[in-house]
C-alpha cells in the first residue's frame, strides 16, 4: 500500500553568512540588548554551532573545556573554550548556568525567539540577511569547508554521529583536530589569518 507514496526530499536551504557579512555583524556598534544577542550568536559560532538547548543546560567549564551530551543525538561533546568564547561567557556569566539568562528562564525557547527577533532586526538595519541563531552553526560549517577542513572533521566539530556507527565504536575522535579546526575558523573570521 505504501509503495505508491514517495517522500519528496529537498535540500536544506543554506543558512550561512559570508565571512564579510559575519565581520560586519561582529564589528557593528549596537544598543546593549542587540549587542548581547549578537554576542550570543557569536558564542554559538565560537562553540562550533552549539544548539541553544545544549547551551542552556551547561553549568560549568572544566579545564578550559565544555563537556555535555548533545540533546538531539546523545553524542558526547567536548569543546575547547577559545578566548573569544570565554570573553563572551565572562561578560554574561550565570550563577547556576554558564550564562545568566538561563538562571532566570523556564524555557530556552522563549529566549531563542527573542534573540532571533532581535537578530533579524539588527541584520535588516545592517543590510544583512535575516538570520537566526541556527545560522551560526551553518556559517561555521560553511567557512570551515571553504578553509579546506575535511568533512569528517567538520562533522566532528558539529557533533554529528558518524554515518558508520560500528566504525565509530572503534575510532576515537581526535580532539586536537577539532580544536585546531575551530581555531582556524575563528582566526580567519576575526583576524583574516589563513
Amino acid at each position: 500500500v505504501f509503495s505508491v507514496y514517495q517522500i519528496k526530499t529537498e535540500e536544506t536551504q543554506k543558512r550561512s553568512l559570508t565571512t564579510e557579512q559575519l565581520r560586519i555583524l561582529y564589528n557593528a556598534n549596537l544598543s546593549n540588548i542587540r549587542a548581547k544577542h549578537r554576542d550570543i550568536f557569536f558564542l554559538i559560532f565560537f562553540l562550533m554551532g552549539i544548539n541553544m538547548v545544549d547551551l542552556s543546560k551547561i553549568t560549568c567549564i572544566e579545564n578550559g573545556r565544555i563537556k555535555y551530551r548533545r540533546a538531539k543525538t546523545g553524542t558526547l561533546y567536548d569543546i575547547k573554550v577559545e578566548k573569544e568564547a570565554m570573553d563572551i561567557i565572562n561578560k554574561y556569566r550565570g550563577q547556576k548556568h554558564l550564562l545568566s539568562v538561563f538562571d532566570n528562564i523556564v524555557s530556552y525557547k522563549y529566549y531563542e525567539v527573542a534573540i532571533n527577533d532581535n537578530l533579524k532586526k539588527t541584520c535588516k538595519d545592517l543590510g544583512l540577511p535575516p538570520i537566526t541563531v541556527y545560522w551560526a552553526r551553518h556559517t561555521f560549517a560553511t567557512i570551515a569547508y571553504k578553509l579546506g577542513i575535511s568533512i569528517d572533521t567538520i562533522a566532528d566539530c558539529l557533533g554529528h554521529k558518524s554515518a558508520h556507527p560500528v566504525t565509530e565504536i572503534y575510532v576515537r575522535k581526535d580532539a586536537d583536530k577539532i580544536d585546531n579546526a575551530n581555531r582556524k575558523v575563528i582566526d580567519f573570521v576575526l583576524y583574516n589569518k589563513k
